[in-house]
């Protein structure tokens, strides 16, 4: 009888944390998308800030985009965002944040 009642326990506790573990996995997964989400948000801020600042200083369209680009990694690097983005990212972002711009006037 005593061995019936530790196999049900132990069930009962496999059951518990096997309900508490996918229940942390989910809820872990929806807070990194949360985060990234917010890092999005956060470079497309500093992208269109650059870009309009680049626009209103330098001259040709190569120059805006390197000085843009430039700005963008310094401010993500003193918000401790610049290892979540590459290179390439930044100057997609970079170029999205201009078409915006243009496209707002």
């Amino acid at each position: 009888m005593n061995e019936a009642l530790k196999v049900i326990q132990t069930l009962i506790f496999v059951f518990f944390a096997g309900g508490f573990g996918y229940g942390g996995a989910k809820f872990l997964k929806k807070q990194a998308s949360v985060q990234k989400n917010e890092h999005i948000k956060t470079i497309l801020t500093f992208a269109s800030q650059a870009v309009l600042s680049a626009q209103a200083l330098l001259g040709d369209g190569k120059v805006q985009q390197e000085s843009a680009a430039y700005d963008v990694k310094a401010r993500l690097d003193e918000n401790g965002l610049g290892d979540k983005f590459t290179q390439a990212q930044i100057l997609a972002y970079i170029k999205q944040a201009y078409a915006t711009n243009k496209a707002d006037g």
